[in-house]
């Protein structure tokens, strides 16, 4: 089969599910024999509401701190800083809405400024908290009709009650494409995502 080249990726195809725990091992091993790279981290997110310059709107953020957690045999790469991500995900995620941000606010996003007290910086700009959460993370990387398919095995707990939020693991497989390119990209995704059935059932998302 010919090669495909993917450009810059603007396009994600995803497929999500849960897999229960009697699935999970079967899973995780079936993964570990497919992947050519693996790691485990820890993320703690924080969901942000930023208010816009004309007050009448808000902009929603995460802020997001991933950090390995044990040393794999076959890692993702270097191991990453201990340090804030800002995920900025409202809708449209450029434009005016992005634009009216207090320019503090908008100046982290744009330079990804982070720092041990990101969350406190940016409640004293007049972010609200929504909720906090904690992940555990299995990423795994498989080659698949040379493509590179990206698959995540992950709890969440509450960061108040340490409790996980449902019973299970959720399972996410993303594969980045160029906007024309999607069609290719999905079913190579679908095509993937059918070798974790019945596992796991996974759906468009």
């Amino acid at each position: 089969m010919a090669s495909i080249s993917f450009g810059p990726a603007t396009y994600v195809a995803r497929c999500a599910g849960i897999v229960s725990p009697a699935e999970h091992d079967r899973l995780v091993a079936l993964l570990k024999g497919m992947c050519i790279r693996r790691n485990v981290f820890d993320e703690n997110e924080y969901g942000i509401n930023a208010p816009l310059q004309s007050g009448t709107k808000r902009g929603t953020f995460k802020m997001i701190k991933q950090v390995t957690t044990s040393g794999a045999l076959v890692p993702l790469g270097p191991e990453p800083p201990t340090i804030w991500r800002l995920v900025h995900e409202s809708l449209p995620l450029k434009g005016k809405q992005y634009n009216d941000l207090p320019a503090a606010v908008l100046e982290v996003s744009e330079s990804s400024l982070t720092g041990m007290y990101s969350v406190q910086f940016m409640h004293a700009m007049g972010c609200h908290l929504e909720y906090r959460v904690a992940r555990r993370s299995q990423v795994f990387v498989c080659s698949h009709e040379d493509v590179e398919v990206q698959v995540t095995v992950f709890s969440v707990s509450s960061r108040t009650t340490n409790l996980p939020l449902f019973e299970g693991q959720a399972v996410e497989a993303r594969l980045p494409a160029a906007p024309e390119q999607q069609v290719e990209a999905a079913r190579k995704l679908g095509s993937f995502c059918q070798k974790l059935l019945p596992m796991v059932l996974l759906k468009k998302v």
